[in-house]
């Protein structure tokens, strides 16, 4: 199982993991609304990166999603982890280890300052491996208000 960049031809899988994460957190999930967003983040590396694990010339099973910001805060360019999705039936292989190593490799390439994450209360199994590539707990709630210019739209 090889840990690369996606690339175009990967997209539809993508929707396709991107959908089945949705289920699974009991989220409704848009493949048209995940395709364009997925279309327009590899077109643009300013808009961060997408990483895949798949065996070589086979459709990706597990993929991370990383975007770039900037914070006062974080001291300049920050990056956040969108998305990390490995299929039930590729768990247990340490891919989602894996694929934040890659993130985090190319978030410090970028010049990263810091790399945030949320993650569910419930979610054990990614708060493990979370703490194992070394992330805290920084205290602190996220709010969310749509503004109706993606899918978050009302």
């Amino acid at each position: 199982m090889e840990v690369r960049a996606a690339a175009a031809a990967d997209v539809e899988a993508l929707v396709s993991l991107h959908c089945a994460y949705l289920r699974e957190e009991g989220r409704p999930a848009s493949a048209d609304g995940a395709r364009a967003a997925f279309t327009t983040l590899l077109a643009n590396a300013a808009l961060g990166a997408v990483f895949v694990a798949a065996e070589p010339a086979a459709e990706p099973v597990a993929h991370v999603v990383v975007t770039f910001g900037f914070s006062i805060e974080s001291g300049g360019r920050d990056a956040s982890v969108d998305e990390l999705f490995v299929a039930p039936s590729h768990r247990g292989q340490r891919l989602g280890d894996r694929l934040m190593a890659e993130a985090e490799r190319h978030c410090r390439a970028s010049r990263v300052a810091m790399l945030h994450l949320e993650v569910g209360e419930t979610r054990h199994g990614a708060r493990a491996l979370f703490r194992r590539a070394g992330f805290v707990d920084a205290g602190r709630s996220r709010m969310t208000k749509a503004l109706g210019n993606g899918r978050g739209a009302a």
